[in-house]
């Protein structure tokens, strides 16, 4: 499993709080997006971290340095078939997204 950077421990959240931030991700909200990633990282959930913080990049969410040495770390162990199919799905969500009313 990668290190966790310093920003990233211990920012786990509850389920309720955790059922609430996928909610409004899925209403485009992107410090939900931040904050799913920080949870994914700080539990150590390497592929999902992945995941949200392919997504929150792509909903355009800014200051996600602190992430990038974990998520690299994760994508390097990881096929390119892999990263490719992780970012088009992410892509998708993030279409799906925007296109909801």
């Amino acid at each position: 499993m990668p290190a966790k950077t310093a920003a990233a421990q211990g920012v786990q959240m509850r389920r309720a709080e955790l059922k609430s931030a996928r909610s409004r991700l899925r209403a485009g909200d992107i410090e939900a997006a931040r904050r799913l990633l920080s949870h994914s990282v700080a539990c150590g959930h390497d592929r999902l971290a992945l995941r949200r913080y392919l997504i929150a990049r792509m909903l355009g969410a800014g200051e996600l340095d602190e992430f990038e040495p974990f998520c690299t770390t994760v994508a390097r162990a990881l096929s390119l078939e892999t990263i490719s199919t992780m970012a088009r799905d992410a892509m998708e969500f993030v279409d799906r997204i925007r296109k909801s009313p």
